[in-house]
């Protein structure tokens, strides 16, 4: 079975919900047969020039506005993530592109220990940027639900894409933030230091002019 695919400059996840603005008419075409057979579609990262081996699986939630062009705001939603073996382009009879995927094996189990570590360095992290959202809520979260949050590259968001096993994926975040956090904190201070040599105090009553 061939599946429409809609390639992007950005990485999905499942169970994440994705705005998007439609203006070209291939992806117009798609998102209108989403919506009138309730079918599927593949957001395909598409990086260096290339449509990437893995996706995820969404489904059209909402068509949220349609304008007079025939462009459309519309939300979407992460099912699956999954696996492409061949790409068909165009899709015969359609605009669009589509390709035939494979489903993904993916361990579900996390360690509640790793999560305990991941709040507590979301936390850190959030207070470090002045983060005016919460990231993260309590300890009953899965990577994928922060993993747009936390400062990932386009790479190291795909690479957490392709990691099959919750605790690896707690591993990679883990990681990535014990490295990240002192950087954040070192940009921090260096503001604070370059703020203060810009305050000259006052001594005696009098200030000091240089």
């Amino acid at each position: 079975m061939i599946e429409p695919i809609f390639p992007l400059e950005l990485v999905s996840y499942p169970g994440e919900t994705v705005n998007l603005h439609i203006f070209e008419p291939r992806y117009r075409q798609m998102m209108q047969e989403c919506h009138d057979d309730e079918s599927s579609f593949v957001i395909v990262p598409y990086m260096d020039g290339k449509i990437m081996p893995y996706g995820t699986r969404m489904i059209l939630s909402q068509i949220v506005k349609t304008y007079e062009d025939g462009k459309m705001d519309v939300t979407v939603k992460g099912l699956k993530k999954v696996r492409l073996t061949d790409v068909v382009n165009p899709v015969e009879g359609k605009l669009y592109a589509g390709a035939v995927t494979a489903a993904v094996d993916d361990d579900p189990i996390s360690d509640a220990f790793k999560n305990d570590q991941i709040h507590a360095l979301v936390l850190r992290f959030q207070e470090l940027i002045k983060a005016d959202k919460t990231i993260i809520v309590g300890r009953t979260f899965k990577v994928y639900d922060l993993a747009q949050k936390i400062g990932l590259s386009a790479e190291q968001k795909y690479e957490l894409l392709t990691t099959h096993s919750e605790k690896e994926r707690q591993d990679y975040v883990i990681q990535h933030l014990q490295h990240i956090i002192p950087m954040i904190k070192q940009i921090e201070d260096a503001k604070a230091r370059i703020q203060m040599n810009g305050h000259f105090p006052s001594y005696g009553g009098k200030s000091l002019d240089f």
